[in-house]
């Protein structure tokens, strides 16, 4: 948890300095990810907030990361835009292979990228639903009843189920059983 405060720090520290508001082109930022628990974990969920310099870019900008000269897909959404409509945060969203306790150092660039996923989500829109599909699962929200949360959920292909051996009990709440 500290590092993670580190590295938050580092960054904003780091793009705070600059002086001048680059150019979309010439603007770099070295991200560095590490895997803590010791555990070694493929495509993993790697997300975080960059602060941008005042006035450097509008909503809409696109970047693109990079491990060394390869390119890593990279979902970016604009958390804050200000008065003149000026980006000064995005939300980056990425997935990372990281061996137990690894480091490393990602490049974010102010560029399009061009990387995609692997195996991208697929989303169905129907008269009656929306189904989401991740490939590992599969859920539809029914728009009759959208605060209904999902009509139907599927894990590899097959909709979950407590198993008979471990039925499914409620919790201790406040001391009482």
């Amino acid at each position: 948890m500290k590092t993670w405060w580190r590295a938050v720090l580092a960054v904003t520290v780091v793009v705070g300095l600059s002086a001048r508001a680059p150019a979309a082109g010439d603007w770099q930022l070295a991200v560095t990810v590490e895997e803590p628990a010791g555990v070694t974990r493929t495509a993993a969920p790697v997300s975080g907030g960059i602060p941008l310099v005042k006035g450097a870019y509008k909503p809409g900008q696109a970047f693109a990361l990079f491990e060394g000269g390869k390119e890593i897909p990279l979902q970016v959404i604009s958390l804050v835009v200000d008065e003149k409509r000026g980006l000064c945060w995005v939300l980056l969203d990425a997935q990372v292979d990281l061996a137990a306790n690894e480091r490393k150092t990602l490049t974010l660039k102010a560029a399009k990228g061009s990387a995609a996923p692997a195996s991208p989500c697929q989303v169905t829109e129907g008269a009656d639903a929306v189904t989401v599909d991740t490939g590992r699962i599969e859920f539809t929200i029914s728009k009759a009843r959208p605060f209904s949360l999902f009509s139907s959920v599927k894990a590899g292909g097959e909709p979950p189920s407590p198993s008979p051996r471990r039925p499914i009990r409620a919790a201790r709440w406040s001391g009482i059983r």
